[in-house]
């Protein structure tokens, strides 16, 4: 493989992958003092959406910067035309691939990681490796997200600084250990303020600074995902009154197919009497509803005695979609149905639209563990395996009455700035610590002290004539 892959903004998307390029980064004499940021993203849409508004949003600052993520995520990055390198596997192949999050969360991540090599064995072409395109673009720091590892031996093998960025609150233990490492660096918990913390005691490099969410501008750019006013859906959401959202995101649970959520949905909006979007994710909600309308019985996993009467449900109350922008369906429902992650949590308090948390299997991390206990945010005490149509209903119908507590709490979350808080922590680091040299004068003396103490455990015999740290 020549050049490695590299795909920049300017190349064209000619498959779900995207067409990539074969040439090195471009290199311009112009931009090369200007400060260089990357950010290595591995794992799903909601790890990289974050990340895509505060990579915005420094590109705006004068910020050369560049994405180096999932295969599958490329697309993303070209709708603001990102530069983007595919260096990490197709996450929803994988994910697909293992069956989906099973009950423990620990066994889940082993399985992902070698379900990860054994595609990126057999898709070595489609990818770049991480060290290789990192060293294209030289740069002066980088942000993580999910990819602690590899970017903390970039870190000891090139000096160039690491931030980190949990995406769950069950990381932040781990993230600060990385914080505090010498010489410290900020990292972030991108999530709002607002949220209940209990025991939890931020270091002071870890920053909680608000969600990292796009502006208007560059929001802007994606208009053209948005539905038509005479689209089906539009058509279908205004015929009536304001319909409950499913959403669950990038999540597949082992044991808990489409199917079995499907008729979980269907009945929970018999109990409620309301209509409902089904947004497909990556279980593919949208085609198991498909299948269920046009096929029957037949494509589901169980005996389903009341199949007559949810098929008209279905056919009546019911609009199911791939996909759709959050910031235009949630505005237009009465409550958004998920499992707690992170960016659909944001997304419905933006909104002001009531939500309930359904909580995922196992000891898998979830936000609904520092959601305020509010009224317009409502949980399901009942594990999801156990839960009934019953349980959901009477969390909906709690839900949507606090329309107004919605409004009050969706104008608080409004006000936060933390794409901006964020920029402004990361300008503050690369200006005083990064671009002076001072960062990497405390990083060689801490390698250098690390070298020594090795030297004096080293048998007599063994310890060479000289020591020679090249810097």
């Amino acid at each position: 493989m020549t050049g490695g892959i590299t795909v920049t903004a300017a190349t064209e998307v000619s498959s779900s992958y995207g067409h990539f390029d074969f040439d090195d980064l471009p290199e311009s004499t112009e931009q090369w003092n200007a400060p260089r940021i990357g950010f290595v993203v591995d794992g799903a849409r909601g790890e990289l959406e974050p990340v895509i508004a505060l990579a915005c949003l420094l590109r705006q600052r004068g910020y050369i910067v560049h994405i180096f993520t999932n295969v599958n995520l490329v697309p993303l990055c070209h709708e603001l035309n990102l530069d983007v390198t595919p260096c990490f596997a197709d996450s929803e192949a994988v994910l697909q691939q293992v069956g989906g999050l099973g009950i423990n969360f620990t066994k889940f991540c082993r399985s992902t990681h070698m379900a990860a090599l054994s595609w990126l064995k057999k898709n070595e072409s489609m990818v770049r490796k991480l060290e290789e395109a990192l060293d294209s673009f030289a740069p002066d720091a980088i942000l993580e997200v999910n990819c602690t590892g590899k970017a903390l031996q970039y870190e000891k093998a090139k000096a160039v600084p690491v931030m980190s960025t949990c995406t769950c609150f069950n990381q932040m233990k781990y993230k600060e250990a990385i914080a505090v490492v010498e010489p410290p660096r900020p990292c972030f918990f991108p999530v709002s303020k607002l949220y209940e913390w209990r025991d939890i005691v931020p270091s002071s490099e870890m920053h909680i600074t608000g969600a990292w969410t796009m502006n208007e501008k560059d929001a802007s750019q994606r208009t053209n995902h948005l539905p038509e006013s005479s689209s089906p859906l539009s058509e279908f959401i205004s015929r009536s009154t304001p319909p409950i959202a499913f959403t669950f995101g990038s999540m597949v649970i082992h044991g808990f197919p489409a199917s079995k959520m499907l008729l979980l949905a269907l009945r929970t909006l018999r109990e409620t009497g309301h209509r409902g979007v089904l947004i497909g994710g990556w279980m593919k909600l949208d085609e198991m509803f498909t299948k269920f309308v046009r096929e029957g019985a037949s494509c589901m996993d169980e005996e389903i005695p009341d199949y007559e009467e949810l098929v008209q449900i279905a056919k009546r109350q019911v609009f199911a979609v791939p996909g759709v922008p959050y910031n235009w369906l949630f505005p237009k429902c009465s409550c958004v149905v998920h499992f707690g992650n992170s960016g659909i949590l944001q997304a419905a308090y933006e909104a002001d639209c009531p939500q309930v948390i359904m909580q995922p299997p196992g000891d898998y991390p979830s936000m609904a563990d520092l959601v305020p206990e509010m009224p317009p945010c409502q949980g399901v005490e009942q594990p999801l395996f156990s839960m009934k149509p019953d349980d959901l209903a009477i969390a909906i119908q709690q839900s949507v009455r606090y329309e107004q507590s919605a409004k009050e709490v969706g104008a608080l979350i409004r006000d936060e700035t933390g794409t901006e808080d964020a920029a402004e922590i990361i300008e503050e680091f690369l200006m005083k610590e990064v671009k002076t040299g001072k960062w990497k004068t405390k990083f060689d003396k801490r390698m250098d002290a690390k070298l020594n103490r090795r030297v004096k455990k080293m048998p007599a015999h063994h310890v060479p004539c000289a020591t020679v740290r090249v810097h």
